[in-house]
């Protein structure tokens, strides 16, 4: 019973990390297209901070090296803000590159 109750912690919780990644990488390769398309530093300033919350976040889960199983709401939470944070620099990001085309 304990050890079923563990694995279903832990798949849980990764695969928030594998979504809080996939979120990650999209706002990655939306910031890199922002850039290329001529974004200024000051332009891609919010999608750039809004990218380090996630990656914070995610760091934290992953370096606690319990994959949840010590805090699971409190993991699920933190990857829960991290895929929140992702999206946010990935729309800003799409919104700049947006703005930059429309000229």
């Amino acid at each position: 019973m304990l050890k079923n109750r563990i694995h279903t912690i832990q798949d849980r919780t990764a695969e928030l990390l594998r979504l809080a990644e996939e979120a990650i990488v999209d706002a990655i390769d939306a910031i890199t297209v922002a850039q290329e398309a001529g974004a200024t530093d000051e332009q891609l300033e919010n999608a750039r901070y809004l990218h380090r919350r996630a990656s914070l976040r995610w760091d934290f889960v992953s370096s606690e090296n319990s994959t949840g199983f010590h805090s699971p709401q409190e993991s699920a939470r933190i990857l829960g803000m991290a895929i929140d944070f992702a999206r946010q620099a990935q729309l800003e990001a799409e919104r700049v590159s947006s703005d930059l085309n429309t000229r």
